[in-house]
């Protein structure tokens, strides 16, 4: 995947492993893939020949999302012990916090919609080094995902993440008015055939300027939109 978003005419850069989901003074590693491009200065129709990578997108495999939570149970386990040796009461009590800690429909995990803010931080947070105020009023990202279940397709998910919703975060004690809730869109793009599968990815993640402009009306009948707040 790495090969084909930075070998493409997107510009894109992997600059990152992780990304940090922020809450007031709190910082939470998420481990992902980030892929940046090169910022455009306010008039500009191409990228400065010196720029700022502004973080858009983050890749994931699920699997990995799996095993993290797995691991974060390992504390059910006695010292020096792996789970399948765990005794009976031991094992469904880690039974029972697994599932707990697992959503019912893994397309809808917690764990994208997190992602996508915690992407949209990290751009308010770049894009504030080379654009002038105001700042933009929200934030589109996308988090491309893999499942190793099936390997027949990827599944894209984009959103536009509120500033207000970011200014919560940084400050959940600062009132606000405005509307900080999203919707999540999620679209699966199959990988055959693999002669136009790049071609067809980046039609859904960049903006196409050509021939026309991708608006939402665009978005597939078959994708799906959830409401986050």
């Amino acid at each position: 995947m790495q090969a084909i978003l930075t070998s493409s005419p997107a510009s894109l850069v992997l600059t990152r492993k992780h990304l940090l989901f922020r809450f007031e003074s709190h910082e939470i590693p998420m481990p992902c893939f980030v892929f940046s491009r090169p910022a455009r200065s306010p008039g500009a129709t191409a990228p400065a020949k010196a720029t700022t990578l502004i973080p858009c997108m983050a890749y994931i495999n699920y699997g990995d999302v799996c095993i993290a939570r797995r691991n974060s149970l390992k504390y059910i386990c006695a010292p020096g012990r792996n789970r399948h040796a765990m005794s009976t009461p031991t094992a469904s009590l880690y039974a029972l916090r697994l599932a707990q800690i697992t959503p019912d429909d893994t397309h809808d995990d917690p764990y994208i919609a997190a992602l996508l803010i915690a992407l949209a931080q990290s751009k308010r947070r770049f894009l504030g080094l080379v654009q002038p105020r105001p700042s933009p009023d929200s934030y589109c990202v996308y988090v491309l995902r893999t499942d190793p279940t099936d390997e027949s397709y990827l599944t894209l998910y984009s959103a536009d993440i509120p500033a207000t919703m970011l200014r919560k975060l940084s400050d959940s004690n600062k009132p606000s008015r405005m509307p900080s809730n999203f919707s999540v869109f999620s679209k699966k793009i199959s990988f055959k055939p693999y002669s136009s599968f790049q071609e067809r990815l980046l039609q859904s993640i960049i903006p196409q300027t050509s021939k026309r402009q991708r608006t939402r009306e665009d978005v597939d009948s078959r994708d799906s939109k959830r409401q986050r707040t």
